[in-house]
Parts: C-alpha cells; structure tokens; sequence
C-alpha cells in the first residue's frame, strides 16, 4: 500500500496534469474527474499518515473522515469532508453522467460544464488548503481561464 509521501506524490502528479489541461476548452469531465483524484490521494495520505489506513472503497473513506464519526481518528472538519464528498459528487456526475447528488435516481442524462468545474476547484482549493496548513506541503499553483470564474480568495487556482 502506498504511503503519504507517495499519496502526496501522485497528488501532486495528477495537479500537474490539472494544469496542463486547464488551458484546453471543453473536456469539463476530465477537468472534474481530475481534480477528484488530486483530492482522492491527499485524503488516502491522510489516512495513511493519521492512522496507517489504506481503503479501497469510497464508503470505508467517508466513515474515516466523516466529521460526525465520534470514533474516528482520522475525520476531517466539516468544511474539508463537504469539500471532498461534492467533489466525489462531481465526480460521479463525469464518469456516469449522474446527477452528483448520490440519493438522485432519476432517469436522465447529467452532463459536465464549465460550472462544475469551478465547483470542483474550489472544493479542491478547500483540500490543498487544509494539507498546506496541516502537513506542510506545498503546491504549484494553476491558472485557469474560465467565464464562470468569479474573483474569490482561491490560493492555488489563480484567474
């Protein structure tokens, strides 16, 4: 099982495609589903880092960091475990084009647009923010180009 400097590794792997594909018009779902998998890895070196965890399923993770699992050694604030489950949503909604809110079971298509993906940055932003703050790493930051962008206090995602 991976560790947290490798977790933080492929994070910052993932963040560099992130940019390297920002500039590309269109391909929101890859964009989403990218920015899902830089936070799918900070939260598992999270885990690995707390308490030597290492999940396999996204409902073993959310019990970990759940902010109201009384239990857990490893939860997240709430800010930071609503960030990574809207992102998890977005992410959803680009790989199975569902609706991102899980208990939605209605039967039509939900495709990805620039909007969700300045949801996913920001949610993104609140996580990078977090492993910058509490483990000291350090993150490129990323330029992107968006009409929906508004002017926000956004620290690695820069318009």
């Amino acid at each position: 099982m991976a560790d947290f400097s490798e977790h933080i590794n492929q994070a910052k792997s993932n963040l560099n495609f992130l940019n390297s594909i920002t500039s590309i018009k269109d391909y929101w779902d890859w964009k989403v589903t990218v920015s899902f998998y830089v936070a799918l890895h900070l939260v598992n070196a999270h885990l690995a880092q707390k308490a030597d965890l290492h999940y396999r399923t996204h409902n073993k993770v959310d019990q970990a960091i759940n902010p109201f699992n009384t239990f857990s050694v490893t939860k997240f604030s709430e800010e930071n475990y609503l960030a990574y489950t809207k992102l998890l949503g977005l992410s959803r909604r680009s790989r199975y084009l569902v609706n991102e809110k899980i208990r939605n079971n209605k039967n039509r298509l939900y495709f990805t647009y620039e909007k969700h993906f300045i949801k996913a940055i920001k949610n993104l932003d609140i996580i990078l923010k977090y492993f910058n703050r509490e483990y000291n790493v350090d993150f490129d930051k990323i330029n992107i180009e968006s009409e929906y962008y508004k002017s926000q206090t956004l620290n690695f995602f820069i318009p």
